[in-house]
């Protein structure tokens, strides 16, 4: 009752484009011995995934997901051949996710030492399945029912895999990461008020705020904090500088002034040391509309230097590319990415996303050359392909496979490129070693991209690389303070498969408290609790 009920108000949860809701309602008339109500179940599950698959026949996780039915239906035989064929494919980039994937379906073929050596190769990833799970919530998950009394499976429970080597944790556990002094080379850039607007101005000046912040997180050698964490505080009359600072964890503010007025362009910046407000550094520029870039990059290099910082030549290259000559193609490009930061994958209604998906084709199609509104283009589409609310078709994915491959035709070394090659590789294609290394080489030119290193901490846990993933995120974290509520499940997360049971707890309460919204998060919730059991055992307080 509670599966159907579930699946009337959330269906696109429970039924996405793998996993038929079929599945969970079988597997509760399993739990109530309810067979033949079950069978029903899994048969209506089977012509799903067939009518999936002739959609897109190629795709290996229906196809597993096929032999996983066909099993459950007394039916192994008929699947295996194919199911080997991926199972030998997926041996050679193996994932927790997808071991676990194998190893269903020998537990419902009943075969319980290929299903428990698979899920030994979870556990030594080091992991334990996909969705947290402990020996204890091991014990109760109904997909092993078919194996639970056999030798191999006690086994698992009785001898559970033993701590990792612990890593440089680097942030206090129960802390925010990122909450210590601030450096000396850290900087917020609020956003720039415009004067005297007219027309679209406003975005215009939104879109040089932008540039800015990109621009500067190309250097190592910087802390830039993210667009995300400053645009609170766009309004200049509520600003109280140092309050900022020490909210965003920077030792420097830059505050700006846009007008514009026909192809005539004005911006000015002032450099401030929030902690002292003493005044570091100010100018003034005065060029053509069409020299936008160029104060973009002398405004970037100025703050380097007065910031003390190092511009290595690699990053004073980057800073020099003209990322377009056309400034209607930059205006549209500008005003997708700013509605794109409204987006949230979740709960954004199709139409958000097609809206932002024409700004960029309308980019691309004024100026061809435009790579950046390509490798835009490509992770919107992604994104939209990877939720199963939106549009999980083979067309789409294809979209976004040739809008990654008109970016790296124009410029493959570029950050924005190498990011949207390597979300694809992740999310679509699911090649998660190809993605990891494309991951690398956009954050080798763009330290400082939060969304990028929180993208890469994903990467990480899919592969298993646990340790990696907490340290990447809380990088991440302190780049994007205000990014806390979406990124710390995932960072309590990393900590819960690493067995920092101390740290989870500790950290969840402490975010529970600090983020009123994470107290909504049922996830969280229960994960936290989780891991307070795990580490005190006191089974009321988990209740």
């Amino acid at each position: 009752r509670v599966v159907e009920t579930a699946g009337r108000t959330a269906s696109t949860y429970l039924d996405d484009w793998w996993t038929p809701k079929a599945w969970f309602v079988a597997l509760a008339y399993e739990s109530d011995r309810k067979d033949n109500l079950a069978r029903q179940q899994w048969q209506a599950a089977e012509a799903v995934v067939r009518e999936r698959l002739r959609a897109d026949p190629q795709d290996e996780i229906l196809r597993v997901n096929l032999a996983i039915t066909l099993a459950k239906l007394g039916r192994a035989a008929e699947a295996r051949a194919d199911f080997e064929v991926v199972e030998a494919a997926w041996r050679e980039q193996l994932t927790p996710i997808r071991a676990r994937r194998l190893a269903r379906f020998h537990a419902a073929a009943g075969d319980a030492t290929r299903a428990v050596a698979w899920l030994r190769q979870c556990v030594n990833r080091p992991t334990f399945l996909d969705e947290n799970e402990t020996p204890r919530t091991l014990e109760l998950d109904p997909w092993w029912d078919g194996i639970r009394r056999s030798d191999e499976f006690q086994s698992l429970l009785a001898n559970p895999p033993p701590p990792p080597v612990p890593i440089d944790e680097g942030e206090s556990a129960g802390d925010q990461p990122g909450a210590k002094a601030a450096p000396e080379k850290s900087i917020a850039v609020l956003p720039f008020v415009q004067l005297n607007p007219e027309g679209d101005s406003t975005a215009f000046a939104d879109g040089i705020h932008l540039d800015v912040i990109l621009a500067l997180s190309k250097i190592r050698d910087l802390k830039v904090i993210s667009r995300a964490s400053v645009l609170p505080y766009r309004d200049p009359a509520q600003r109280r500088l140092r309050t900022i600072a020490e909210a965003l964890g920077v030792a420097a503010v830059l505050e700006g002034t846009v007008r514009r007025s026909g192809s005539q362009l004005r911006v000015t910046a002032e450099l401030i040391d929030a902690r002292t407000d003493r005044h570091l550094w100010a100018e003034s520029y005065d060029k053509e509309l069409k020299d936008v870039f160029a104060i973009q990059t002398e405004l970037a290099v100025a703050i380097v230097k007065e910031l003390k910082a190092t511009l290595l030549p690699q990053e004073k290259n980057l800073l020099e590319r003209r990322p377009t000559a056309n400034l209607r193609a930059y205006e549209l490009y500008v005003a997708a990415r700013e509605r794109s930061t409204t987006l949230h994958e979740e709960n954004t209604p199709r139409a958000s996303w097609e809206a932002v998906v024409r700004q960029l084709e309308q980019a691309v199609a004024e100026d061809p050359d435009f790579a950046a509104a390509h490798a835009q283009l490509a992770l919107t589409h992604a994104r939209i392909y990877t939720n199963p609310r939106l549009d999980q078709s083979p067309a789409r994915k294809e979209q976004a496979r040739q809008a990654v491959a008109a970016a790296e035709r124009l410029a493959r070394d570029a950050p924005e490129t190498l990011l949207a090659a390597a979300y694809f590789a992740h999310a679509c294609d699911y090649d998660y070693a190809r993605a990891g290394g494309l991951f690398a080489a956009a954050i080798e030119r763009a330290p400082g991209d939060s969304e990028a290193l929180a993208l890469f901490s994903l990467n990480h846990r899919r592969l298993g690389h646990f340790g990696e993933a907490v340290d990447t995120l809380a990088k991440a974290m302190a780049l994007d303070p205000a990014s806390a509520a979406l990124r710390w499940p995932s960072y309590q997360h990393a900590l819960f498969y690493l067995r920092r049971y101390a740290d989870a707890a500790a950290g969840g309460e402490r975010q529970i408290a600090l983020l009123p919204v994470l107290a909504r998060n049922s996830a969280f919730v229960r994960h936290t609790a989780i891991a307070r059991f795990e580490v005190d055992s006191d089974r009321n307080r988990l209740f």
